[in-house]
């Protein structure tokens, strides 16, 4: 396992960003689709 320096922390940052609030973007869409937010 070799560690790569290409990969930026600021861009691992970003990636686990939108992982994070993919599924919970998803989710409220869902729920306000489905009239739970008025």
């Amino acid at each position: 396992m070799q560690k790569e320096k290409q990969v930026s922390p600021l861009r691992m940052k970003i990636t686990l960003l939108i992982a994070g609030f993919g599924p919970l973007l998803a989710v409220g869409l869902f729920l306000q689709s489905k009239g739970f937010f008025g």
